[in-house]
């Protein structure tokens, strides 16, 4: 019980310092790359939520913490080494969260042996999407999704980190 409430605080106070983080920035008080900063608070709350959730049969959880820290993974990597985000990078990146989860799914139940030929599946059409771009036609819709969210992102995460710390027990 310990573990779970100091991963929600610790959680809402992530989201939230990011958040004043980005207000501040926006108002010209501090200068940080924020989505450097993002980068780390994702893969940081993926990775803690993760392990927290792995083996304990809540796969929702665990779904949506992979995701994130594959999410945290990418948006670090894309800022460090300057990569220019176009429609091809969202697509392979979608393609290859949502395979890189359906493995985690796996590892946390290895009798289900549809997460892992799905995950395969999925990463190697990740594969293929980089290769054969113009060729796929789900590749320029997954692109665009990813366009929509790239927009909203800041306000999302600050959101979340009030409606966790309003709702929590103190």
């Amino acid at each position: 019980m310990f573990l779970k409430r100091f991963n929600l605080i610790f959680t809402g106070f992530l989201f939230l310092l990011f958040g004043i983080l980005h207000i501040f920035n926006f108002l010209g008080i501090v200068r940080i790359d924020e989505n450097i900063f993002l980068g780390f608070l994702l893969i940081l709350y993926g990775a803690i939520t993760v392990y927290f959730n792995l083996s304990a049969g809540q796969r929702g959880k665990l779904v949506i913490a992979s995701t994130v820290f594959f999410i945290g993974t990418i948006v670090l990597v894309s800022n460090i080494y300057e990569l220019i985000i176009s429609n091809r990078f969202i697509a392979v990146s979608i393609l290859f969260v949502l395979g890189a989860d359906l493995m985690i799914l796996f590892l946390d139940n290895m009798e289900e042996k549809a997460f892992l030929i799905t995950g395969g599946f999925v990463l190697i059409l990740s594969y293929l999407s980089l290769n054969f771009y113009k060729s796929i036609p789900s590749v320029p819709i997954l692109s665009s999704i990813g366009l929509v969210f790239l927009d909203i992102w800041p306000v999302v995460i600050f959101l979340i980190g009030i409606v966790i710390l309003a709702t929590h027990k103190w």
